[in-house]
Parts: C-alpha cells; sequence; structure tokens
C-alpha cells in the first residue's frame, strides 16, 4: 500500500465561517474544468485508503479565491455545498480565513502562496497522478523538495519561490506522494497545460 499524505488540513482554519451554498454563476467554470480533471483519475480518490486527492481554485478578485472543498475527491459533480471561498491568509502563523458551506481544500494554503506571490496568476490545478509525477521527476521537472510535506508553511514558502518568477507554469511536489501543480493568467489555459503533461507523461 502507497503511503498516503493527503486530505488533512494542517493549517489553522478557526476563522471559517459557515455560509449558504455558493451561487452557480460563481463556481460553473471551475466545476467545467474540474469534470475534465476527474475523467482522467486527475481528481478523485484512493479506493483502498478512502482518501480523496485533488482540488482547483480561482481568484475570484484581487484578495479572494474560490477552491473546492475539502475530501470531495470521490465525486464527479460538485454543487454549490461543494465549494469555498478564502478571504486571507497567514503565511507565517499557518492560518487560513475562508468562508462558504464547507470548509476548504487542505492545499488551501498553497494556493494562497502562488496567488500572493504574483498577482498575474488567476487559477491553481493540484492533481495526483503517480505514472505522471514518476516520470515528471525522472524527467528532472522542476519540483518541491523531497522533505516538504504538503499543507505546510515549507511547502507554502517552496511554490511562492517558484511562481514569483513566472506567472504560468507547473512543478511536481517530490515530498507529496503523487502531486502535481499547475498554475497559469487563466483557466483555459491551466487546464490545456495540465492535459498536454498528461499526454505527455502519463
Amino acid at each position: 500500500m502507497k503511503e498516503i499524505d493527503d486530505g488533512v488540513i494542517k493549517f489553522n482554519l478557526s476563522d471559517f465561517k459557515p455560509t449558504k451554498s455558493i451561487d452557480y454563476n460563481v463556481y460553473a467554470d471551475l466545476e467545467k474544468v474540474r469534470l475534465e480533471l476527474y475523467k482522467r483519475n486527475l481528481i478523485g480518490e484512493y479506493p483502498k485508503e478512502k482518501v480523496g486527492f485533488g482540488n482547483l481554485s480561482k481568484l475570484i478578485d484581487n484578495s479572494e479565491f474560490l477552491i473546492s472543498g475539502t475530501q470531495t475527491g470521490h465525486l464527479r459533480n460538485l454543487n454549490g455545498s461543494h465549494y469555498c471561498i478564502v478571504t486571507g491568509f497567514d503565511l507565517y502563523n499557518n492560518k487560513v480565513s475562508s468562508k462558504g458551506p464547507m470548509k476548504p481544500s487542505s492545499e488551501s494554503l498553497t494556493h494562497a502562496a502562488i496567488y500572493d506571490s504574483n498577482k498575474d496568476i488567476t487559477c491553481v490545478i493540484h492533481i495526483h497522478h503517480t505514472i505522471m509525477w514518476k516520470n515528471m521527476i525522472e524527467d528532472s521537472h522542476l519540483s518541491t523538495a523531497k522533505d516538504i510535506p504538503y499543507g505546510t508553511i515549507e511547502m507554502a514558502k517552496a511554490t511562492q519561490s517558484i511562481s514569483k518568477k513566472m506567472s504560468e507554469g507547473s512543478f511536481v511536489m517530490e515530498g507529496h506522494q503523487d502531486g502535481i501543480v499547475i498554475f497559469s493568467k487563466n483557466l483555459e489555459d491551466c487546464l490545456e497545460e495540465t492535459l498536454k503533461l498528461y499526454n505527455k507523461f502519463s
């Protein structure tokens, strides 16, 4: 059995504010992209461990972003009750502020760090795929260090050092089993780059 380090929220989420379901018009384009990822099992659930993986987000203004909720990977389709809005974060105190009908993805701090590092980035996709992950590492693809786990201050800092240098790109999380991150200036390009990586490395 592979070692799964995913799905557990490691940051302080004490500022989470429950709200009603999010309006369809807010998440519709994100949901369309998510379905394409789900079809290819880039977002999903490890069947034996029953642990969900993969998430995505988009910037909705200069300081907030919409992100899929924690442990929703097993669902083919999400609705307004499965998304959350991150309203702020404190990287050095490992804290995320958010509002929505459910808590945000356990990778929210990483997403927040990327948006904060480069104002041209408007979307982030985090996928899992064992073959892609291994092949990208073997191909010496841009990556974070093996000793940095997901959902931590260290991972957020590592992703910032990458994303501040470019407004679109991708990297492998060597310390996060199967984890790959793609970011871009718009949602369409972000999906396109993800599918290019999928076709090349899977």
